[in-house]
């Protein structure tokens, strides 16, 4: 399995106090990516939620009425086991990563969705692997899916925090939309974002 970056794997230790203070996805974000992914009311969809965390998105998609079979994919051992202990409904929490999901058969899914990923995730020596999720579908579906703030304390800390740098590709810095811009035919990879987004 690939190593996780030491700055998410301390970042993220406490995973127990992530996932209480954390704040989740607003409905009115979540609805159009589904509906966009074809599995809004399409009952007993499969879906891969693609470093799930502590399962604030796979939370969403286990309350849905269609009954979704999810198996959430995490590399953290730490939010692993928050998530496991949740024992939310139509979810198998297992190991994995972008580019290995030995979890998930071939052509399985009817979606894979990120919620609150890393930009690194989308780094350009990662996306000749990226076949990996693919293969994984029945169909094209793929889904970024960022956090968008409400509250005016969220946009003061925003501007707290892009005063320090310590020389690790964030969110802000837009790096992520490179292997977007060159995508190719292999690697379909298209984006789907909330407006505004949240970054870091």
């Amino acid at each position: 399995m690939s190593t996780i970056n030491p700055i998410a794997q301390s970042g993220f230790a406490n995973a127990t106090s992530y996932d209480t203070h954390r704040p989740s996805y607003p409905p009115d974000a979540v609805q159009p990516f589904l509906q966009h992914l074809e599995v809004e009311n399409a009952l007993h969809a499969h879906i891969v939620d693609l470093a799930a965390g502590t399962g604030k998105f796979t939370e969403i998609l286990a309350r849905r009425e269609e009954d979704y079979e999810i198996l959430a994919v995490e590399p953290h051992s730490g939010m692993r086991e928050v998530l496991k202990k949740k024992g939310l409904k139509g979810v198998k929490v297992v190991e994995g990563t972008a580019t290995e999901m030995p979890a998930v058969e071939e052509q399985w899914a009817d979606a894979v969705v990120v919620a609150q990923i890393t930009p690194t995730c989308f780094a350009i020596p990662v996306l000749p692997d990226l076949s990996t999720g693919f293969h994984k579908l029945r169909s094209t579906n793929f889904l970024t899916l960022q956090w968008v703030p409400t509250t005016e304390w969220e946009r003061k800390m925003k501007d707290i925090t892009w005063t320090f740098d310590d020389r690790s590709s964030r969110f802000r810095h837009n790096e992520w939309r490179t292997p977007f811009e060159e995508q190719t035919k292999e690697s379909p990879l298209t984006i789907q974002t909330a407006d505004p987004m949240f970054s870091l």
